[in-house]
């Protein structure tokens, strides 16, 4: 029991002296990355100036927001308009940057930073401790850039490959880069079947969902959430065309969660390079993403 009780003192000094913790979590000291998909512009912070504030009708104070990229994508017009705190000149719209570069791990460099102040707003007079809201409304163009792979195979090599036990290749998962959208391609059939001889069009689907923190932007007209436009490429290689269908334009979304366009993919067997053709798929969706922050300001008496 000694012999135990010496071994676990042991261990304690040397997580001790190390300076590491046991991986039991609870810690609270590491954050957590935002995983692959969910990240754009961020609001790092939004302050006042002033901790005690008093309501004298004469104290004024600043409020500054810092907003940064961490995603992948450049971010463009990046603006930032105030709401809900009715004090003179916080309700205004403003240019925090024309455009952000996202971050460069490579080089171990952070995504680019703007910054936004409300200078010199009058504190109104109270009477007694009173809560204001202030809410900040930051919006950014981005894009989403979603890339994959489908195989067309001739149909006497698909039935040549079943009939062998062979692997059967299929349209690989959609890799996406950095941003608060992501893209899917589905297709009608899976892999794409061509005849040795003529023609052939499978339908095709981009699934577009939000998974950011934040909002896409509101079509009033359209009374819509939407995705401002997508383009689908062509992927350049004989035999193989791809009709853009809905996916070329403005996409409607439901409830600014989900939505989808749909393509085709026109295959001549004739013209194929080989029985089993690899097709590059390239997606890109351009957006306005909105993201929001509120401050509470806790306004005190003048001490008489």
């Amino acid at each position: 029991m000694n012999k135990e009780i010496l071994a676990l003192l042991l261990v304690s000094l040397v997580v001790l002296v190390s300076g590491c913790t046991m991986p039991f979590g609870g810690g609270g000291e590491e954050q957590a990355t935002p995983g692959p998909g969910t990240k754009g512009v961020v609001i790092e912070s939004f302050t006042s100036d002033i901790d005690y504030i008093v309501g004298d009708g004469t104290q004024k104070i600043d409020l500054k927001l810092t907003a940064r990229n961490i995603g992948s994508e450049i971010a463009k017009d990046i603006k930032v308009r105030g709401q809900r705190l009715s004090w003179s000149g916080f309700l205004t719209e403003k240019d925090c940057a024309t455009e952000l570069e996202p971050p460069n791990p490579e080089i171990n460099k952070e995504g680019q930073i703007c910054v936004v102040t409300w200078e010199d707003l009058t504190v109104p007079e109270v009477k007694k401790v009173q809560d204001y809201t202030a809410t900040a409304i930051l919006s950014y163009d981005y894009k989403t850039t979603a890339t994959s792979n489908a195989y067309v195979i001739k149909n006497w090599k698909l039935q040549a490959m079943k009939e062998a036990g062979e692997t059967i290749p299929r349209t690989e998962p959609t890799v996406n880069s950095d941003a608060p959208v992501q893209l899917e391609f589905r297709f009608s059939e899976d892999p794409l079947i061509a005849k040795e001889d003529g023609n052939r069009t499978v339908a095709g689907t981009l699934i577009i969902r939000k998974v950011g923190t934040g909002n896409l932007e509101y079509d009033k007209t359209a009374r819509r959430y939407k995705i401002d436009s997508i383009k689908i490429e062509d992927p350049s290689i004989s035999g193989i065309t791809i009709d853009s269908g809905t996916c070329s334009g403005v996409v409607n979304m439901r409830g600014d969660r989900e939505g989808e366009c749909n393509f085709k993919v026109n295959i001549d067997g004739s013209k194929l390079p080989s029985d089993i053709v690899k097709v590059p798929l390239k997606a890109i969706a351009n957006y306005t993403f909105v993201v929001g922050k509120d401050l509470i300001l806790t306004v005190h008496p003048k001490l008489e």
